[in-house]
């Protein structure tokens, strides 16, 4: 029995025990129709591994430039990954809208400094004689303003005349009594009864005028050339109101032919086109005396000022100007805009 466990634990034994064992498993395996096995032989050579994926790389090292003014760059020295030395000029901007700016304000310095070169020199005899024929000038447009009110109230006179003593004549009996009347009839009892009246009016008005033209000086003050255009512009009023008043009333009078209406209405337009005219030139005469005498002050004031010279509140005054001027010069950016590296 000792034997035979001895013969047993013989490794030969085992072995040979060990190949039947796995001969007949692989036999039995071969046998039911199992998968079957590839056998490749191991060796020894690179692995290599594919990743795919996306998104955005970042440098391990960048350098952002900035420059002192903004711009178009102009030339570009280097290249990505050149090496540089510090110091070097990397980039140069576009300096031409830089050196216009600094002609600029140059010229505003040169400009503020030739004004308090003035200033300081005080009143100069030309300039003083300038002033003065200046507000020779004004004041010689303003006396010719004045000068035309007589022709031009005589002209608006004879337009008013004219539109009620000739032009709408026709249409009243009794025309310069007291006691005028329409020489139609019309369904609009108010115009006609306004007319009548205004009538009356309108001759009251061309009686005093013409007395005022009498009196008028060829050569009026600013008072009286006033009160003269106002005067005028208050009869033309009168007899604008009349003409209207008689358009009306004719607009509805069934008196007349179609014919005979028709040239009625055309004398009362004629009539009208006179008065406004007049209103018209009289208003433009009194808005450029206006304006003449603002000339004229402003002239006078100038003389003054010329007379008295520069006070030492303008000199300092123009003498900060300058300066500001002059900081604006030394601010200005000049000559090549660019940047430099600050190390290798």
């Amino acid at each position: 029995m000792t034997t035979l466990i001895h013969f047993f634990k013989s490794k030969w034994v085992l072995g040979a025990i060990a190949v039947i064992v796995l001969g007949g498993g692989y036999f039995y395996l071969s046998h039911r129709g199992g998968s079957s096995y590839q056998f490749i032989p191991v060796t020894q050579g690179p692995i290599t591994e594919t990743v795919s994926v996306t998104g955005n790389t970042t440098p391990m090292q960048s350098v952002s430039l900035g420059f002192q003014n903004t711009g178009t760059i102009a030339h570009v020295y280097y290249n990505l990954g050149d090496k540089v030395q510090a110091g070097a000029v990397i980039a140069e901007l576009n300096t031409a809208s830089l050196s216009a700016s600094l002609a600029q304000a140059e010229a505003t310095v040169a400009a503020q400094q030739a004004t308090l070169e003035g200033l300081q020199a005080g009143a100069q005899p030309a300039d003083v004689a300038a002033s003065q024929a200046a507000l020779q000038v004004a004041q010689q447009n303003l006396a010719n303003l004045y000068a035309s009110i007589d022709d031009d109230a005589t002209s608006a006179y004879t337009s008013a005349n004219d539109a009620v003593r000739t032009q709408i004549n026709p249409l009243f009996s009794n025309g310069e009594t007291s006691q005028p009347q329409l020489t139609f009839s019309t369904s609009n009892s108010q115009a006609m009864v306004s007319a009548d009246n205004l009538r009356v009016a309108a001759s009251s008005e061309l009686n005093t005028w013409q007395q005022e033209l009498s009196s008028i000086s060829s050569s009026p003050t600013p008072a009286s050339g006033s009160a003269t255009l106002t005067a005028d512009l208050a009869h033309l009023a009168i007899i604008q109101n009349l003409l209207n008043t008689v358009s009306t009333a004719l607009n509805s009078s069934a008196s007349f032919s179609a014919s005979q209406l028709a040239a009625y209405q055309a004398n009362v337009k004629t009539a009208l086109t006179e008065v406004n005219t007049a209103i018209t030139n009289l208003n433009t005469l009194s808005q450029n005396i206006a304006t003449q005498q603002a000339t004229v002050t402003q002239a006078q004031a100038q003389l003054s000022v010329t007379q008295a010279g520069s006070t030492p509140q303008a000199i300092a005054s123009q003498e900060a100007q300058v300066q500001e001027a002059q900081a604006q010069v030394a601010s200005a950016p000049c000559g090549p805009s660019g940047h430099r590296a600050d190390s290798p």
